[in-house]
């Protein structure tokens, strides 16, 4: 039993936390946009182009990674069955349990106004009906920002991507990360060439 205690608490123990600064001065254009494109710590996919994002100040919890994200949803349900509550009553309590050991509040981001605006993006969806996570569209890996929902003129459908969780500069990836890049890619063309050759050949039956 008491193994298996210090086993629970170690899984539990605080992680250190990410760097929450404001970005530097090189990297706020003087309209206060961010001056280089924004790129995945991860991957290397460019997910804003130069000049599209507002610097803003906010305060705003995020998970580290897409993984400690549906770690949290399942606490939810755990909660809501376990105390006979509804999520909006957990969803507080439950981030400041996760704070440290599956993500951190985050001051320093980049405004984006619409979805279209971003070169990759795709989503995580949390158990609040009124946000959702935004996540590299290659790796799909680290949550990078959020998005609140729905959109209205009072709150309007923009997107944050903090400024802390994505690289300025594109990263030298390892050599085996970026063989299989290329192996998908691959993947990816024989794919639709298979799919052209059977349609053609559908026409001329």
């Amino acid at each position: 039993k008491n193994h298996t205690q210090k086993k629970k608490k170690k899984k539990m123990e605080k992680r250190e936390l990410e760097k929450d600064e404001k970005p530097g001065d090189d990297l706020v254009s003087d309209q206060g946009r961010n001056a280089g494109a924004l790129f995945c710590r991860v991957c290397g996919c460019t997910i804003l182009s130069a000049g599209v994002g507002t610097y803003v100040c906010s305060e705003i919890f995020l998970h580290y990674d897409k993984q400690s994200a549906q770690s949290k949803a399942a606490a939810c349900i755990a909660a809501d069955k376990a105390n006979n509550t509804t999520n909006e009553d957990t969803k507080g309590v439950v981030d400041t349990v996760m704070e440290g050991v599956s993500g951190q509040t985050f001051h320093h981001f980049w405004q984006v106004q619409k979805m279209f605006d971003f070169e990759n993006i795709a989503f995580c969806r949390s158990l609040q009906p009124d946000k959702r996570y935004l996540t590299c569209a290659d790796c799909e890996t680290q949550i990078v920002g959020i998005n609140y929902l729905p959109a209205s003129e009072k709150n309007p459908n923009t997107f944050f991507v903090s400024a802390n969780k994505v690289a300025y500069k594109k990263p030298q990836l390892p050599q085996e990360v970026i063989e299989q890049q290329e192996k998908q890619q691959a993947m990816l063309v024989q794919s639709f060439l298979a799919q052209q050759q059977q349609q053609q050949q559908q026409q001329q039956q």
